[in-house]
């Protein structure tokens, strides 16, 4: 596989502005630095207690932790009631690995294929249901213009339950370049809530593909959020290849400075009787630009789907750009599917309202995105899960408004 990804790595070109899935992002940035492999664990990160501060998310329970994409052992904690870990230490998984990502026709995806060294495992047996989130944690030690490929496999088993939180973050302010990819395997009826934060350096790249394959009665939700890196992309591809199989992915994007981010999504309804939902919201300040590519695929046989596409995007500067295309493919007749977007301003009748009562333009600016943020928050069921990204989403906003909550 590794051979069969350099050979198409070398034939595939970088794509650019002249494709039309790639026609807001320019990646010159991105092809102009001559990247370096990261360098092995030389960095040794100090956890005080059981947290990871820098990250902002609790690690109690199971936390796999890969430094420049390599399993650090001296940083995770590894349960012992299913299986997690490395790649390289367990078998039984050539069925899975590498079926979803598109190494033959995605140049990023055969980068990854080619390169990687290490990659993280999560395999959840039948019927097994694991209360604690799950935590993955990709971290980069930062070292200028290097490369990381950081790989997960993630399978449940039929009627599992499980949440995996996915945190990729960086205790160096330098330029770097990381590309993901992960691979989901849901078995009938099982469940997974996936959340997955991106904190990388303000001055990075970051572009990852998550590719998701459901069979029946499956249901996977998501929760994207793109805080760092001065460029990403994110790839989040769904095929619902089972009866009855459930849907919903959600996303925020909060940019700032020079930051660009590129949302594409595909949520593919191979069966019948299929439900959907997405909603992804960006808040977008100075020069920042932001692109979502949302598509709904309806095949022929997937009669009774129920689908629904939102993207909505809020402008606090009169420099920051959106480009958002939510689209329909429907080949079947007996369905309900619908999508929009909006892009637009704070409301100024609501700030002039906030303002007549007394608060300060900037408390009045704060609340009105926090209320624009939290139809998609209060989505999230953990209560100490939305407190904790919350708190980052605060963090974020004091850089846009100077004032917290």
């Amino acid at each position: 596989m590794r051979t069969k990804a350099l050979e198409a790595f070398s034939s595939l070109d970088i794509p650019n502005t002249h494709q039309e899935e790639w026609r807001f992002t320019n990646l010159a940035p991105i092809t102009d630095i001559p990247f370096r492999p990261a360098p092995e664990d030389t960095l040794k990160f100090q956890i005080p207690g059981s947290r990871f501060p820098e990250i902002g998310l609790d690690s109690a329970g199971t936390r796999i932790v890969l430094v420049n994409g390599r399993l650090s052992k001296e940083l995770s904690s590894l349960p012992k009631n299913f299986e997690a870990g490395s790649l390289k230490e367990f078998i039984g998984v050539d069925e899975y690995f590498g079926k979803l990502a598109r190494y033959e026709s995605d140049v990023f995806a055969a980068w990854n294929t080619a390169f990687f060294e290490d990659a993280a495992l999560i395999r959840i047996p039948d019927h097994f249901v694991e209360q604690e989130p799950i935590h993955l944690v990709f971290l980069n030690t930062g070292d200028a213009d290097t490369a990381s490929f950081p790989r997960a496999l993630i399978i449940l088993g039929q009627q599992s339950q499980a949440t995996l939180i996915e945190s990729y973050s960086s205790f160096s302010g330098e330029r770097y370049f990381s590309t993901a990819v992960t691979e989901i395997f849901l078995k009938e009826e099982a469940v997974l809530r996936h959340i997955k934060v991106q904190r990388d350096s303000d001055r990075s790249f970051h572009i990852a593909s998550t590719q998701v394959h459901q069979e029946r009665n499956s249901s996977y939700s998501s929760l994207t959020m793109t805080l760092g890196s001065e460029l990403s992309r994110e790839n989040l591809s769904v095929v619902m290849d089972g009866v009855g199989s459930d849907c919903t992915l959600n996303g925020l994007y909060l940019m700032g400075e020079n930051q660009h981010t590129d949302h594409h999504t595909t949520i593919d309804h191979a069966r019948p009787h299929g439900t959907s939902r997405e909603l992804y919201k960006g808040i977008l300040d100075s020069k920042s630009r932001a692109v979502f590519h949302g598509k709904i695929i309806v095949r022929k046989d997937a009669q009774k789907t129920d689908a629904e596409q939102t993207n909505k995007n809020l402008l606090l500067s009169e420099g920051a750009r959106v480009n958002s295309t939510p689209q329909l493919e429907i080949l079947a007749d007996d369905v309900k599917c619908r999508h929009g977007a909006t892009i637009g301003h704070l409301d100024e009748e609501a700030m002039f309202y906030l303002r007549s009562r007394g608060l300060g333009e900037s408390l009045a600016r704060t609340l009105l995105i926090k209320g624009f943020l939290q139809d998609v928050t209060e989505r999230i069921s953990s209560e100490k899960i939305r407190e904790t990204l919350n708190q980052l989403l605060d963090s974020r906003l004091r850089q846009f408004t100077g004032i917290s909550l």
